[in-house]
Formats: C-alpha cells, sequence, structure tokens
C-alpha cells in the first residue's frame, strides 16, 4: 500500500478527504496514541505526519512510513477474509485476527 499525500490543512478539514485518506489518519492518530512503533525513528516519523501530513516528507522520510505501513497492511479476518482497514489495523491482534464485525460477533455469542 502507497499511503496518501496530504498536508496539514487537509488533516484540519477530514470532510474533504476520501475515505482512504481519512483512515490512513485514524491510523497514524492510534500510532501516536499508542506509542506504537519498533524503532525510535519511527515515533518522530508519525509525528511529523499526525501534525503537518504525508507531502512534507523527503524522500527518507517516506521510505521509512513505507516501512511502518507495510508492517501492517494485508492483513485479513480468519473468518470472512476481508481486509482490515488501516483505522483498525491496530485492533487486528487485540481482536485475534478478526475484523470488527465479527469480533463483535463472537463477543456476544460468548457473552
Amino acid at each position: 500500500m502507497n499511503f496518501p499525500i496530504y498536508s496539514k490543512s487537509d488533516i484540519e478539514n477530514l470532510v474533504d478527504l476520501d475515505n482512504v485518506t481519512q483512515e490512513f489518519i485514524e491510523f497514524i492518530c492510534q500510532l501516536t496514541d499508542q506509542d506504537h512503533w519498533e524503532y525510535p525513528a519511527e515515533k518522530g516519523i508519525v509525528t511529523l505526519v499526525h501534525s503537518k501530513g504525508t507531502s512534507i516528507l523527503t524522500t527518507k522520510q517516506s521510505n521509512v512510513l513505507n516501512i511502518i505501513v507495510e508492517r501492517y497492511d494485508g492483513k485479513e479476518c480468519k473468518i470472512c477474509g476481508s481486509s482490515i482497514p488501516m483505522s483498525e489495523i491496530l485492533y487486528h491482534e487485540m481482536n485475534k485476527g478478526y475484523c470488527s464485525y465479527h469480533k463483535h460477533q463472537l463477543d456476544k455469542e460468548f457473552d
């Protein structure tokens, strides 16, 4: 997956963005909130993207962001095989490999 290109003003005006970009921004927010990185350099880049968008990244910074994105891209639900959206990807492991719909259904079944 290539990450979407957007600016600080785009972050401030989420209503004008496509779904992919909105989901990516949510993913970046979740990474920031959860301190979810493997290397210290990732924190700086994610923090920069969180506050200013992806349009200002250098080639080297873009490469690091691509590594982060590739780590989470392509996850699928164990039941339906649907791709897990970027806005839910950090919960994929916590949800034991299920999409949010099937995790919710399983939780209801066992309550």
